[in-house]
C-alpha cells in the first residue's frame, strides 16, 4: 500500500483526504501543539508522531508521499504577511525533511496569500527548490465551497512529482546532491512547472487563473462565504486562525444564543471548558478533509497520473 509522512500536520485533514484520495497509509505524523497530537493518536494509532520539525530527519520511516500544510500566518492576507520574516515560515523546514525522506510525491497545503505574498517570491523560491530536489509541480485554489461547504475558504494545493522519465536518475543521484543546505530566498530561478502554460484541462466549474498562468480552481465566483448558510465553526478568524475576520461576521444556520436546530452538527467548540481556545484553533488552522481529497485528486489527473487514484 501507499505510504505517507505527514509534516505540520495539525488535525489531520490533509492526511485524511490524501488517504481518500490514493488509498493509503499515514506512517508518521509531525505537529507542535500536543493538542492537536491527541486528536492524530486517537485517528491514527499506528502512525508515529513527532513533536519537533526541526528536530526530525534520517529517522523518518521511508514513505511515497509526504503531505505538509506548513503555518499560513506568514502569508495569510487577515495578518502582517511578514512572510521569511516570520518565524513561523516553515518551508526550508519542509523542503529540508523532503530532501532527506526523498519521497516521490509532495502535497503542499497554504492559503492563497502565498501566491501574492512579497511580489510572489517566497512562492517562487518554493517552487525553485522544489524544482532544484527533481521535482515537477502543478498548482491550484479550491475552496470548501467546491465540496459543498457553506463557507469560500480557499486554499492553495500544489502537487510536486518526480516524472517517470526522470524517476531512475532522480533516484541514483548521489546522496551529497540531497544533503546540501536549504536554499535561501535568493531570488526565482528557473521551475520546471508541468502544464503551466500548455492547453489547460477542463475542471470542476470555478473562478479564472489568478495570474502568471496559474491554475486556480474555485466555486461559487470564489465569493466568501458562497452557498447556502453560516460557517460550521464559531468564533474564528483574524491572524491567529489565518482566515478572515468577516467569517466571524457570517450567518449562522440558527441565529447566535438561539437553540440548535435538531438536524445540525453538536456545537462541540462552542461548549464553555479548558479545550475551547485549542479547539477553535485547530478548527481554524485546519484543512478541510473533503477538499484535500479534491484537490489531490484534480491536480494527479492534471500531471497525468491518473492510474495513482484510489476508485
Amino acid at each position: 500500500m501507499t505510504t505517507i509522512g505527514s509534516l505540520c500536520s495539525g488535525i489531520g485533514g490533509l492526511d485524511l483526504g490524501l488517504e481518500r484520495a490514493i488509498g493509503s497509509r499515514t506512517l508518521w505524523q509531525v505537529e507542535v501543539s500536543a493538542f492537536c497530537r491527541g486528536i492524530l493518536a486517537r485517528h491514527w494509532p499506528n502512525a508515529t508522531r513527532y513533536e519537533d520539525i526541526h528536530k526530525v530527519g534520517p529517522e523518518l520511516a521511508p514513505v511515497d508521499w509526504v503531505c505538509a500544510g506548513f503555518p499560513c500566518q506568514p502569508a495569510s492576507t487577515a495578518g502582517l504577511r511578514k512572510g521569511v520574516e516570520d518565524d513561523r515560515w516553515l518551508w526550508p523546514e519542509v523542503a529540508r525533511v523532503v530532501r532527506v525522506v526523498r519521497p516521490r510525491r509532495v502535497l503542499l497545503e497554504n492559503v492563497r496569500g502565498l501566491l501574492s505574498l512579497d511580489g510572489g517570491r517566497p512562492w517562487g523560491t518554493c517552487l525553485a527548490d522544489l524544482d532544484e530536489l527533481g521535482y515537477h509541480c502543478v498548482w491550484g485554489v479550491f475552496h470548501a465551497s467546491d465540496v459543498g461547504s457553506p463557507h469560500g475558504r480557499p486554499r492553495l494545493f500544489c502537487l510536486a512529482y518526480v516524472a517517470d522519465a526522470d524517476a531512475r536518475r532522480w533516484e541514483e543521484r548521489p546522496a551529497i546532491e540531497r544533503d546540501v543546505s536549504v536554499p535561501g530566498e535568493s531570488g526565482v530561478r528557473r521551475v520546471v512547472v508541468a502544464d503551466a502554460h500548455g492547453p489547460r484541462q477542463r475542471q470542476p466549474s470555478g473562478d479564472q487563473p489568478e495570474g502568471g498562468g496559474r491554475h486556480r480552481h474555485g466555486g461559487e465566483g470564489g465569493r466568501p462565504g458562497a452557498g447556502t448558510g453560516g460557517v460550521p465553526e464559531p468564533g474564528l478568524g483574524g491572524d491567529p486562525h489565518g482566515i478572515p475576520t468577516w467569517v466571524d461576521r457570517m450567518p449562522w444556520p440558527a441565529p447566535r444564543g438561539a437553540p440548535q436546530h435538531a438536524w445540525e452538527p453538536p456545537r462541540l467548540v462552542t461548549d464553555p471548558g479548558v479545550l475551547r481556545t485549542a479547539r477553535l484553533k485547530a478548527l481554524g488552522n485546519a484543512v478541510v478533509p473533503a477538499v484535500a481529497c479534491l484537490a489531490a485528486r484534480a491536480l494527479l489527473a492534471r500531471a497525468g497520473l491518473e492510474s495513482e487514484l484510489a476508485p
